[in-house]
Protein backbone atom coordinates (compact mmCIF):
# COMPACT_ATOMS: atom_id res chain seq x y z
CA UNK A 1 0.00 0.00 0.00
CA UNK A 2 1.10 3.32 -0.76
CA UNK A 3 1.27 6.16 2.27
CA UNK A 4 2.19 9.47 3.02
CA UNK A 5 3.83 9.94 6.13
CA UNK A 6 3.52 13.51 7.83
CA UNK A 7 6.33 14.38 10.12
CA UNK A 8 5.34 17.54 10.27
CA UNK A 9 1.94 18.42 11.86
CA UNK A 10 1.43 21.45 14.76
CA UNK A 11 -1.77 20.55 15.48
CA UNK A 12 -0.86 17.38 17.98
CA UNK A 13 0.00 17.02 21.43
CA UNK A 14 3.28 15.11 20.65
CA UNK A 15 6.02 16.22 18.37
CA UNK A 16 6.13 13.83 15.17
CA UNK A 17 8.58 11.27 14.78
CA UNK A 18 11.20 11.46 12.49
CA UNK A 19 14.21 8.66 13.88
CA UNK A 20 14.04 6.00 12.57
CA UNK A 21 11.10 6.93 9.90
CA UNK A 22 12.59 5.20 6.78
CA UNK A 23 11.43 1.89 8.49
CA UNK A 24 8.02 2.54 6.41
CA UNK A 25 9.90 2.24 3.20
CA UNK A 26 9.63 -0.74 1.07
CA UNK A 27 10.61 -1.90 -2.31
CA UNK A 28 6.44 -3.03 -3.38
CA UNK A 29 5.28 0.69 -2.40
CA UNK A 30 5.85 2.79 -5.23
CA UNK A 31 5.25 5.91 -3.35
CA UNK A 32 6.45 6.60 0.51
CA UNK A 33 6.28 10.11 0.90
CA UNK A 34 6.72 12.38 3.26
CA UNK A 35 4.99 15.70 4.26
CA UNK A 36 7.60 18.26 5.83
CA UNK A 37 7.00 21.01 7.69
CA UNK A 38 7.56 24.22 5.95
CA UNK A 39 10.31 24.93 8.52
CA UNK A 40 12.25 21.46 6.95
CA UNK A 41 15.65 22.37 6.22
CA UNK A 42 18.04 21.48 3.01
CA UNK A 43 20.01 18.95 5.27
CA UNK A 44 16.94 17.22 6.66
CA UNK A 45 15.67 17.11 2.84
CA UNK A 46 18.98 15.80 2.22
CA UNK A 47 19.10 13.22 4.96
CA UNK A 48 15.57 12.04 3.52
CA UNK A 49 16.50 11.30 0.77
CA UNK A 50 19.53 9.47 1.56
CA UNK A 51 17.65 7.31 3.58
CA UNK A 52 15.67 6.43 0.43
CA UNK A 53 12.53 8.30 0.08
CA UNK A 54 12.16 9.64 -3.33
CA UNK A 55 8.25 11.76 -2.78
CA UNK A 56 7.94 14.76 -0.61
CA UNK A 57 4.95 16.84 -0.12
CA UNK A 58 5.62 20.12 0.32
CA UNK A 59 4.11 21.35 2.38
CA UNK A 60 2.28 21.19 5.62
CA UNK A 61 1.39 24.22 7.94
CA UNK A 62 3.40 26.64 9.70
CA UNK A 63 3.49 25.99 13.58
CA UNK A 64 2.09 29.49 15.16
CA UNK A 65 1.37 29.99 18.97
CA UNK A 66 -2.30 28.15 18.69
CA UNK A 67 -1.73 25.33 16.55
CA UNK A 68 -0.90 25.95 12.53
CA UNK A 69 -1.20 28.45 9.98
CA UNK A 70 -2.15 27.04 6.33
CA UNK A 71 -2.72 28.97 2.81
CA UNK A 72 -1.37 31.65 0.72
CA UNK A 73 1.67 31.94 4.08
CA UNK A 74 3.20 29.08 2.64
CA UNK A 75 4.02 30.03 -0.57
CA UNK A 76 7.23 31.29 -0.32
CA UNK A 77 8.09 28.35 1.98
CA UNK A 78 7.07 25.96 -0.70
CA UNK A 79 8.58 27.24 -3.75
CA UNK A 80 11.37 27.35 -1.95
CA UNK A 81 11.44 23.76 -0.63
CA UNK A 82 10.11 22.63 -4.48
CA UNK A 83 12.85 24.65 -5.93
CA UNK A 84 15.67 23.27 -3.90
CA UNK A 85 14.86 19.82 -4.33
CA UNK A 86 14.12 19.41 -7.55
CA UNK A 87 17.29 21.41 -8.73
CA UNK A 88 19.66 18.93 -6.43
CA UNK A 89 17.84 15.78 -7.26
CA UNK A 90 16.08 16.62 -10.37
CA UNK A 91 14.30 13.70 -11.89
CA UNK A 92 14.77 10.96 -9.08
CA UNK A 93 12.15 12.57 -7.01
CA UNK A 94 8.95 13.39 -7.23
CA UNK A 95 7.26 16.53 -5.24
CA UNK A 96 3.87 17.59 -4.47
CA UNK A 97 3.46 21.29 -3.69
CA UNK A 98 0.55 22.67 -2.00
CA UNK A 99 -0.09 26.06 0.16
CA UNK A 100 -2.24 29.35 -0.75
CA UNK A 101 -3.32 27.59 -4.12
CA UNK A 102 -6.47 29.71 -5.29
CA UNK A 103 -5.60 29.96 -9.38
CA UNK A 104 -3.94 28.33 -12.07
CA UNK A 105 -1.06 30.84 -11.51
CA UNK A 106 0.63 29.96 -8.69
CA UNK A 107 -0.08 25.93 -10.27
CA UNK A 108 2.23 27.17 -12.71
CA UNK A 109 4.69 29.20 -9.68
CA UNK A 110 4.79 25.55 -8.71
CA UNK A 111 5.10 23.68 -11.62
CA UNK A 112 7.68 26.11 -12.82
CA UNK A 113 9.79 25.31 -9.43
CA UNK A 114 9.72 21.62 -9.96
CA UNK A 115 7.16 19.93 -8.64
CA UNK A 116 5.21 16.66 -10.44
CA UNK A 117 1.61 17.49 -8.86
CA UNK A 118 -0.18 19.87 -6.34
CA UNK A 119 -2.39 19.45 -3.17
CA UNK A 120 -5.35 21.86 -2.95
CA UNK A 121 -6.72 21.87 0.59
CA UNK A 122 -7.95 25.39 2.34
CA UNK A 123 -9.37 25.83 -1.10
CA UNK A 124 -11.65 23.53 -0.30
CA UNK A 125 -13.25 25.23 2.61
CA UNK A 126 -14.92 27.54 -0.24
CA UNK A 127 -16.89 24.79 -2.32
CA UNK A 128 -18.03 27.65 -4.91
CA UNK A 129 -14.10 28.90 -5.68
CA UNK A 130 -13.06 25.31 -5.34
CA UNK A 131 -15.72 24.67 -8.18
CA UNK A 132 -14.51 27.44 -10.32
CA UNK A 133 -10.50 26.52 -9.42
CA UNK A 134 -11.80 22.76 -10.41
CA UNK A 135 -13.24 24.21 -13.69
CA UNK A 136 -10.35 26.23 -14.63
CA UNK A 137 -7.96 23.56 -13.72
CA UNK A 138 -9.29 20.98 -16.26
CA UNK A 139 -9.71 23.66 -19.10
CA UNK A 140 -6.10 24.16 -18.90
CA UNK A 141 -4.68 21.16 -18.60
CA UNK A 142 -6.35 18.86 -21.26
Amino acid sequence: MNLEINISCPNTEHSMIKQDVNKFLNPKRKHCSLKCSPLTTTDEIDKYYDMGFRTFHFSNTLPVKLGGLSGITLVPYTEKLTEYTHDKYGESVEIISGGGIRNMEQVLKYKEKGCSAVSVSTLCFNPLLFLWFYGNFMYQTR
